[in-house]
């Protein structure tokens, strides 16, 4: 099966665009459960516990997930992305994202959502990071209406820090 990015729809294998939105659709990744591993089929890297989809595009899939590893018996959700295969189509690319995916994970900033981890399960490529609950992707703020000159300043502050710290 294959999907459409913008709208989610499914179409079968044979189909290239979706006939809603023309949108170029995509090969759809198997469920978490698919991927996993036989130890325990429910954890994503052994540690990550799918609780709800929340997200998804062309790139792959956004799920909530409890991480089983926090410790003294705390739930930290966690948003963990499994990466849609054809993102990094050649196993260079994949290590290449790997090796910065580590690097990113020593970065601590209120501008940047923290990775937690990251790691495959069979092909499948995942990441862990801190989940930013509630507001809206800047995307949406901006489709909504345009920026004021103290919000776009704001934002450019927030995308500046972030770059800095990164």
């Amino acid at each position: 099966m294959k999907a459409c990015p913008k709208c989610g729809k499914q179409y079968p294998d044979e189909a290239n665009f979706c006939p809603v939105d023309a949108g170029r659709l995509t090969a759809r990744i198997p469920p978490p459960a698919a991927t996993a591993s036989a130890a325990d089929a429910s954890l994503i890297g052994g540690r990550f516990r799918i609780s709800a989809q929340i997200g998804g595009a062309a790139t792959g899939q956004v799920f909530q997930a409890v991480d089983q590893e926090a410790g003294q018996g705390a739930q930290v959700t966690v948003a963990l992305k499994l990466v849609n295969p054809n993102v990094f189509p050649t196993a260079m690319l994949l290590q290449r994202s790997e090796r910065e995916l580590k690097q990113l994970e020593r970065v601590t900033s209120t501008s940047i959502a923290r990775i937690i981890a990251h790691g495959r399960q069979g092909d499948q490529l995942w990441i862990a990071s801190e989940l930013v609950p509630g507001g809206r992707t800047l995307a949406a703020e901006v489709a909504a209406a345009p920026l004021d000159v103290q919000r776009a300043t704001e934002v450019m502050l927030a995308v500046g820090k972030a770059l800095a710290d990164a």
